[in-house]
């Protein structure tokens, strides 16, 4: 299982395939190497409604789930076009009248502690 990706700048984000689930981990410690954000890219072909679904896990230290913040960029070097921070096991956000394009999602820890594992 790889653990790592290398995603920590935009340009290196792993592509979204549409209409799938992809797992990823943040706020994670493994094997001396620290996995504190990931970026992800998304291409979208303009058709409909952009729909992202960000699904947590319970934290291992209590049965609250993680504070994390999302931001979504059509331009790194801009303001985001969407931001939040989720807290619920499953959160959807909804985003019409996009351009077709790369867009750039951001996904931190904000304040969670590391989960610590070997």
């Amino acid at each position: 299982m790889q653990k790592f990706r290398n995603n920590s700048s935009a340009l290196q984000g792993t592509l979204l395939p549409a209409n799938t689930n992809t797992g990823g981990h943040i706020a994670f410690y493994y094997n001396l190497n620290t996995d504190t954000y990931d970026w992800w890219k998304i291409g979208y072909d303009g058709a409909g409604t952009m729909d992202l679904h960000l699904d947590l896990e319970q934290n291992h230290f209590n049965t609250d789930y993680p504070y994390i913040n999302y931001r979504l960029y059509s331009d790194t070097n801009a303001a985001p076009i969407l931001s939040g921070t989720a807290h619920a096991a499953t959160n959807t956000f909804s985003l019409s009248g996009l351009s077709v394009g790369v867009y750039y999602l951001l996904i931190d820890p904000g304040s969670e502690p590391l989960v610590h594992t070997d």
